[in-house]
């Protein structure tokens, strides 16, 4: 779980979708949803791509990748995530300040589910909407097993009860250590790990300190910005949290790319 970007306003074509339905007959929230995904495609898309681009290409809860790859494709599948579930606030259904997007997992083993797939119409408990984490400091730490926990220290900091992360982070909720999540950060960490160890093998050995520090840098920006099209890489706060101090150094000196959503013209 990492800070995440709010929309700075409405996408256009949320308010395109109430004009093209502006007089037809009320019906509940359940069925204005439906409407709007299964019968206003186009409406839904550019709201979904509007979201994964504030997103930076990440489920808003796991950090999946969940950007359209250059072949069209996007596994797993992305939806639209009501962060304060319709059937808690039916006014939220199609209000543009509740809507995320999560990835889609399609679990293969039991307790394999995780995020929107999992948390279904459960509240997040207060105060654990990533939208409202800071970038600095991170809230949670990775385990070298991969192991999703909150960050003493950074909720602290933060002013984040430590007790409700830990029940947002749980199967009660999104299921973050579930096991396919547990293992790919697991993953990340061990890739992570032999990228160091080429790098530093790299560095000419006559590099002074200061050389040194500044190909540190270009590393950390390598690994932690965004890229050509604007993502981060997958399952970001892990690799952050693996590279420590170098990473919040560089995130500190440019916190305003993580700050504010990248400008949408939907």
């Amino acid at each position: 779980m990492k800070s995440v970007p709010r929309l700075s306003r409405e996408p256009h074509c949320l308010a395109r979708h109430r004009e093209k339905y502006k007089d037809a007959p009320k019906i509940g929230h359940n069925e204005q949803w439906k409407r709007f995904f299964r019968d206003d495609n186009l409406a839904f898309d550019e709201l979904i791509d509007a979201l994964v681009r504030c997103q930076r290409g990440l489920c808003i809860y796991c950090e999946r990748r969940i950007a359209v790859d250059a072949l069209g494709e996007c596994k797993p599948d992305r939806s639209i995530e009501h962060v304060v579930p319709r059937s808690i606030e039916p006014s939220g259904t199609l209000d543009w300040k509740n809507l995320a997007a999560s990835c889609k997992y399609r679990k293969t083993k039991p307790d394999d589910s995780s995020c929107d797939t999992h948390k279904r119409n459960v509240a997040l408990p207060m105060g654990c909407d990533p939208r409202d984490f800071p970038v600095i400091p991170m809230v949670v730490s990775i385990e070298l097993n991969g192991t999703i926990t909150p960050s003493h220290e950074g909720c602290k900091s933060a002013g984040i009860d430590e007790v409700s992360l830990c029940i947002a982070i749980s199967d009660e909720v999104l299921n973050l250590n579930c096991k396919s999540l547990r293992e790919s950060r697991e993953n990340v960490m061990n890739n992570a790990r032999a990228g160091l160890h080429e790098f530093l093998n790299e560095l000419p050995p006559e590099s002074t300190a200061e050389e040194q520090r500044a190909a540190i840098m270009d590393k950390m920006a390598m690994e932690l910005g965004p890229d050509d099209k604007g993502h981060l890489k997958e399952f970001w706060t892990t690799i952050r949290c693996f590279y420590g101090e170098p990473a919040e150094t560089w995130i500190q000196q440019n916190a305003a790319i993580f700050e504010q959503c990248p400008q949408v013209s939907t």
